[in-house]
């Protein structure tokens, strides 16, 4: 939200507008510059290189979730884009395990930052576009485990 005079946020709305609208200039400038010095077939093979990528990147992350989260959590192995979304058993609200899991150096997103209105969610949402399998590995071990306590203490809670 932003107020003042009226002449400025209309400037501001129509810069905002026009930014939403289109690329920026520097960035189709750089796509310019890029296709000329690939051409279309260089291109394509770029194109073809990013898929492979995140292709071997989504499987490392269904393997880490098959070593670690089964029993644990529910899974559809991604076909596309950078992240694995798991359904945690047992748990109604992921909030407290992904507070856990940061108190522990390792970052999710819970999927109650999805919902409308930030409804409780069982869901968490893992990035593995940029994440070795190694980290994953680590990362999704230590989920394991906070899985693992919340389960056990709210167990221990609605008895």
């Amino acid at each position: 939200m932003v107020s003042g005079p009226a002449p400025l946020l209309c400037k501001m709305r129509l810069q905002k507008d026009v930014g939403s609208l289109t690329a920026s200039g520097l960035s189709q400038g750089m796509l310019v510059q890029l296709l000329r010095h690939w051409g279309h077939d260089g291109f394509l093979r770029h194109v073809d290189g990013v898929m492979e990528f995140y292709r071997q990147r989504a499987q490392s992350a269904t393997r880490c979730a098959e070593r670690h989260l089964a029993g644990l959590a529910e899974w559809t192995a991604p076909s596309g884009g950078m992240f694995l979304w798991l359904r945690v058993l047992g748990v109604k609200d992921t909030e407290v395990i992904v507070h856990k899991a940061l108190q522990r150096h390792v970052i999710f997103v819970a999927g109650t930052h999805f919902t409308p209105a930030n409804q409780k969610s069982a869901c968490i949402r893992i990035s593995f576009g940029t994440t070795s399998e190694e980290d994953c590995e680590k990362g999704l071990s230590v989920l394991a485990d906070v899985i693992r306590e919340e389960v056990s203490h709210q167990q221990q809670h609605t008895v």
